[in-house]
């Protein structure tokens, strides 16, 4: 029974479609999340600036960071950043935050 399924091209061909778009999915999801990390270092990078040039410490240079990673979020897509964004941004810079403590920034 299994062996007359797959070996009818109907039932191949729907697999491939199945794979193929699965496969377009995920790669569409690891791009995205790719751009949405980018644009969290750009914004991250902003509001260091910003600290600097406003004197603003810790905590206080989210707020910069958070508008920075909105507009530029805006700039690609053209519609507001998701929570799932949000997150990503901040967990890539809570990375970098990491790793210039580390001095490996």
């Amino acid at each position: 029974m299994l062996e007359m399924l797959v070996t009818n091209p109907a039932v191949q061909g729907a697999i491939v479609v199945v794979v193929v778009a699965l496969v377009g999915f995920v790669a569409k999801r690891v791009i995205w999340a790719r751009h949405v990390v980018a644009i969290g270092i750009q914004a991250y990078t902003y509001a260091e600036a910003e600290g600097v040039f406003r004197g603003l410490q810790g905590y206080d240079k989210f707020g910069p960071f958070m508008t920075k990673f909105i507009e530029q979020y805006w700039e690609k897509y053209g519609k507001p950043p998701s929570p799932k964004a949000k997150a990503v941004a901040v967990e890539a810079m809570e990375r970098a935050v990491e790793e210039e403590h580390l001095g490996n920034y």
